[in-house]
């Protein structure tokens, strides 16, 4: 079984349904293509079919909650610790440059980011006040609409963030309703006190966590 990742679809607005309609039409139309070009082109594809699709579009950004905090690529890049950390990451991305870039030539001779250049391996934390909305009580976010810049937003939309920060939103929605405390004024220390070192894995993925400090390492 192969699992492919290669349609691509341009000036959306993930806000409006309508286009976001439009675009899921496009990429079935995609999908449809390049099934016929694997069978009659790829050697070992004459005989397979397709299994499934993602059942939505996957959008990389729209709108992003104001919290407590902004996080900035700046600081990301700096490798900036937060004392109210909530999420460690580690990945690679080109510095300076945009890996999906909207004019179209991402995967194709010209995309010298993703064919060509090597990255170098960055590292940075993720703070709990970006969770926490910062004008309205009691809201909790998690995944790509944290409260971050768009730059900030290409190193912390990925699906590993998404697991830590929805795993800290959840222990702290389930800890001010149990302390009947506002989320915004829960002590961060008590939201990483119920997490000693778990281990689990997903496929060559494992995945920790470490004194409220969500990690990831991949197996090679």
């Amino acid at each position: 079984m192969a699992l492919i990742n290669t349609t691509r679809v341009y000036d959306i607005d993930g806000t409006d349904p309508w286009e976001v309609s439009r675009a899921q039409m496009d990429l079935m139309s995609q999908i449809s293509k390049l099934e016929t070009f694997l069978i009659k082109e790829v050697p070992g594809f004459s005989n397979s079919f397709l299994v499934d699709t993602a059942s939505l579009i996957g959008v990389r950004e729209t709108r992003h909650i104001l919290g407590k905090y902004l996080l900035q690529e700046k600081e990301i890049l700096d490798a900036k610790f937060f004392p109210d950390a909530i999420y460690h990451n580690t990945t690679h991305l080109p510095i300076g440059k945009e890996m999906h870039t909207p004019d179209g030539i991402e995967g194709s001779e010209l995309d010298l980011a993703n064919r060509i250049e090597k990255w170098p391996r960055h590292s940075h934390s993720v703070p709990f006040g970006s969770l926490v909305a910062r004008d309205v009580k009691n809201i909790l976010v998690a995944g790509r609409c944290i409260s971050s810049t768009h730059e900030a937003d290409r190193w912390t939309r990925h699906i590993p963030v998404c697991y830590g920060t929805g795993q800290a939103a959840g222990t702290a929605a389930a800890l001010s309703v149990l302390g009947n405390i506002s989320v915004g004024e829960l002590p961060v220390d008590k939201i990483k006190k119920p997490f000693f070192v778990r281990k689990f894995a997903f496929g060559k993925t494992i995945f920790y966590w470490h004194r409220g400090i969500f990690a990831l390492r991949v197996a090679r």
